[in-house]
């Protein structure tokens, strides 16, 4: 196990949570044997090639947008994005990044950098992106986009939606690479992870049977080459 380093317009409400982030190598080496025969003979040829854990890179960290000034909390508020997630466009990821997701003094989305690469150039990579909740009251408007772009603005949108709609349980995950090529040379993938605002009270405890506590959210991705997988997880 190995430690990694930690870390809109619209209208912002009440608070959620903060962020940490832990990193874990599983698994052996991996073997195939790559082949080939001549059309005249029975001749075969080829050789071994192996990719271990220790091959593999994949890295979280919590992007440091530097809003000017620093938020009153870095705790999240439900943001008001003006749609559902699963409506959530390219113009209006970047307008929370050229805002640097804060309003009014508050922090509006938590974004995440995934960083994946491999020791040799392969063909098929997979990077498994897991959310889950826990302690939350208003689960339905936790919510995430995935993407692909740079540190200040998205160029591609891989996939959005509610938390609880697309992760109904732990073992379900979202491929970010979508099997593809993986190499030598760093690969980013991004996670905005957002409350989305109602316009009403949101974990106020009013409820039967709630608390106070907003809850807060974990994350996972896993870099899976050929048999091996390195993980790597972030919370907040």
């Amino acid at each position: 196990m190995e430690e990694n380093k930690k870390r809109n317009g619209g209208l912002f409400y009440a608070i959620v949570g903060v962020a940490t982030l832990v990193v874990t190598i599983a698994g052996s080496t991996f073997a195939y044997f790559s082949a080939s025969a001549n059309s005249t003979g029975t001749a075969i040829s080829g050789q071994t090639n192996n990719i271990s854990a220790s091959s593999l890179t994949i890295t979280t960290a919590r992007l440091n947008l530097s809003p000017s000034p620093a938020p009153a909390s870095d705790n999240l508020v439900p943001a008001d994005f003006g749609v559902t997630a699963a409506n959530m466009t390219k113009d209006t990821v970047n307008k929370a990044l050229t805002a640097k997701c804060v309003n009014n003094g508050y922090t509006g989305c938590h974004v995440w950098k995934i960083t994946a690469k491999c020791a040799q150039n392969v063909s098929n990579a997979s990077v498994k992106l897991n959310l889950s909740l826990s302690n939350v009251t208003d689960k339905g408007e936790w919510s995430y986009v995935a993407y692909t772009g740079s540190d200040t603005a998205a160029s591609t949108l891989i996939n959005k939606n509610a938390i609880t709609t697309t992760f109904p349980n732990s073992s379900t995950t979202i491929d970010l690479n979508n099997n593809g090529a993986l190499t030598t040379s760093n690969k980013y993938f991004y996670v905005m992870v957002y409350l989305r605002n109602t316009d009403s009270a949101q974990n106020d405890g009013s409820a039967t049977g709630t608390t106070n506590a907003t809850g807060s959210y974990t994350g996972t991705v896993t870099l899976e080459v050929m048999g091996n997988q390195v993980k790597a997880s972030f919370a907040a």
